[in-house]
């Protein structure tokens, strides 16, 4: 198995065989090396790709760029095949694995003043990835637990009394999350689109209406 995550600042790439391997690469241009490092780990475990029957792709909320990028790697290694099983999940899977007797809420930062917002009770998702403005934050969390390091910009800008945690990220949490992930052909991926262009958003407060009641 192989699982390509790119949304987040850092790109993580995991091997899930007899020699488990998660690898992290920062910095800028991280997207360019997606390839080369999972070759190399394809090198390290003796397989090929044509090898590898099962693949996992984070589609955000995050960065699109870098969504983009893990897409069209994952549509050029499965080009052609049939014989492989692909499933799509939201990165904030990744960071609400394990908390079991929590009812949490992972945050990353879609602006200054808004938050993509996924709320989990007790390990299971109860809501989709959506983008909450931060002066809404506070009656959508509630008492809820605050995951993830980009959760403190929100805490300190708007107030909030939440609790934050920010857990270590591990091969276990990928692995969740293809777990709960779905199924799809590579040439349906795309990235996951829940923020609007501000000049769409503008267009909407200036005119009282919806681009899609036009």
């Amino acid at each position: 198995m192989i699982i390509i995550s790119s949304s987040q600042s850092d790109v993580y790439i995991i091997y899930k065989g007899n020699k488990s391997i998660i690898k992290k690469i920062s910095g800028r241009s991280s997207g360019s090396k997606i390839v080369s490092a999972v070759q190399e780990i394809l090198v390290l475990n003796n397989k090929t790709l044509g090898q590898i029957k099962e693949f996992g792709i984070d589609v955000g909320p995050g960065s699109f760029t870098g969504i983009r990028i893990s897409i069209a790697v994952i549509q050029g290694f499965l080009f052609g095949r049939n014989d492989y099983e692909l499933k799509k999940f939201y990165s904030s899977d990744v960071l609400g694995y394990g908390f079991l007797n929590k009812k949490i809420a992972v945050l990353n930062k879609a602006r200054d003043d808004a938050a993509y917002v996924s709320l989990y009770n007790y390990g299971v998702r109860v809501s989709m990835p959506e983008m909450i403005f931060g002066k809404n934050l506070d009656g959508i969390l509630q008492d809820r637990t605050l995951i993830g390091a980009q959760s403190k910009h929100f805490k300190d800008k708007y107030l909030l009394k939440n609790e934050i945690l920010i857990p270590e990220i591990s091969i276990d949490n990928f692995i969740y999350a293809f777990k709960v992930g779905e199924k799809i052909n590579a040439e349906d991926l795309e990235p996951l689109y829940i923020q609007k262009p501000i000049a769409v958003e503008n267009y909407e407060k200036q005119n009282n209406k919806k681009i899609e009641d036009i």
